[in-house]
């Protein structure tokens, strides 16, 4: 998933990449006051251990995609919350450093795992992101795993709308990563 991240976002945005203990960082936000310090971060995995902490959290999302998933990193912020996937955050780690810019929105979190009021599945919140298609007072895209494994996407305020649907978890994470990307270089 590292090389899947790293393709989508594109030579230019790495160009300051830093690697950690804990993951790597990059886009050193020169307005920090206002952002965090790096813009983008990637979570390594954490140890098999912390299986059975995600496991509260996955529903009727199939068990075994979900751990295999969390096996290639512990989550991300891709601009900080133009998009971003839950991991597990701060259990008993020291962080030195910029490790700090590594710990991602922690599961037990709302914004991490909260399942939207209208979402057409009970299943895992894998990903949300910032809505750049539809302006409305929900401006997320929130991508959920179904019971046989695939991802749907949409916005679950107030009502079910489905934008997207993923087969394969590596087309979903190019272009959520390449979308915010884009969407962030837009506005900036």
């Amino acid at each position: 998933m590292d090389v899947l991240v790293r393709e989508a976002l594109g030579p230019t945005i790495l160009s300051d990449k830093i690697t950690t203990r804990l993951g790597w960082l990059c886009s050193y936000n020169e307005n920090y006051r206002i952002g965090p310090k790096y813009l983008v971060s990637f979570n390594f995995p954490k140890t098999s251990s912390e299986e059975k902490y995600i496991c509260q959290f996955i529903r009727s999302s199939p068990k075994e995609l979900i751990i295999d998933f969390y096996k290639n990193s512990n989550g991300m912020k891709i601009f900080n919350n133009y998009f971003y996937i839950p991991g597990v955050g701060l259990h008993g780690s020291d962080i030195v450093g910029l490790e700090y810019y590594n710990i991602p929105y922690d599961f037990q979190v709302s914004s991490g795992i909260y399942l939207p009021k209208m979402s057409p599945y009970d299943g895992f919140v894998i990903g949300v992101s910032k809505n750049s298609i539809i302006n409305s007072y929900v401006p997320r895209t929130y991508d959920i795993v179904d019971g046989e494994g695939c991802i749907i996407s949409g916005m679950f305020g107030e009502e079910s709308n489905i934008l997207e649907k993923f087969n394969d978890w590596s087309d979903w994470i190019f272009k959520r990563v390449h979308d915010a990307r884009n969407f962030y270089l837009s506005e900036n």
